[in-house]
This record gives structure tokens, sequence and C-alpha cells, in this order.
């Protein structure tokens, strides 16, 4: 058995696709620990691949451990030259799409509202350019974890 993995389901070809469960599942049996990061999309298949409860009771149980991307990657074009650039989307922090997801998923204000806020206590959030150093701390963390 392998450590840990870090992955983000990015089948970006098809938007209407489901979070890719059997990859998940593979990626916990062969590993001690899996993270994954998601973005607004992949967090709505996974919410909606698992179910609201399900989901935190996983991650409660730390089956596996989840990290939102609150901005993305893309290329601009400036006089010719095409550059890797972050994107910044207004109303993408943790906050205000949880609780949207959460309500569309449990098809209640109130009970998404909740459920929300129990899982934003279960979820990090970060930004690209963070990613990084947040998986190298992160391998930190696990290989003390482990001496201890």
């Amino acid at each position: 058995m392998f450590d840990a993995i870090s992955v983000w389901d990015k089948r970006t070809d098809l938007p209407d696709s489901p979070f890719d469960l059997g990859f998940l599942a593979e990626a916990m049996l062969f590993y001690g620990h899996v993270h994954v990061f998601v973005g607004r999309v992949d967090l709505e298949r996974l919410i909606n691949a698992f179910g609201p409860e399900l989901l935190i009771e996983y991650l409660r149980e730390e089956l596996f451990t989840l990290t939102y991307v609150s901005n993305a990657t893309g290329v601009r074009t400036e006089n010719g030259v095409h550059l890797v650039d972050v994107i910044e989307i207004g109303g993408q922090d943790l906050q205000r799409i949880a609780p949207a997801l959460m309500v569309a998923a449990t098809g209640r204000a109130g009970k998404g509202r909740r459920t929300a806020k129990r899982f934003m206590e279960l979820c990090k959030q970060t930004r690209f350019g963070a990613v990084g150093a947040f998986v190298a701390q992160h391998r930190a963390h696990t290989k003390s974890d482990r001496r201890g």
C-alpha cells in the first residue's frame, strides 16, 4: 500500500458526467490516505454521487479528505502569446457555494443550510497557487503521523 495520494477529477470533456467514484474507490484501496481537490462543478458531482449525508459521514470518518478550490486556471492571450493564468470568479467561495448546493441536493432551504454548515466544518478551502504548498504541508503532516 502507498502512503497518500491527492486527486482531482478533471473530466471536463463531459461536463454532465458524474464524479468518478470508481477512481476514488480504487485510490482508497491502494493508498493509506486519499485527499480530493474539487472545484464547484466537481463538488456538485460529489454531493450528487454520495448524497449530502453520506458524504458528510465519509468525511467525518476520514475515509478521504476534501479541499474546495475557489478559483481556476485558464489561458489568456496577449499579443499572440498564450499564457496560463489564475481566474477569479466572484461568489465562488465555499461559504456561498456549499449552502446553494446542499439546498439543491436536499430540496429544502433550512435543511440545506444546516447540512452545508456541517459539511463546511469538514471541508477545507484553498486557491490555485496555494495547492502545491497545501500538498507539501499535507505530505509532511502524513509522515509525522506515521512516526508518532
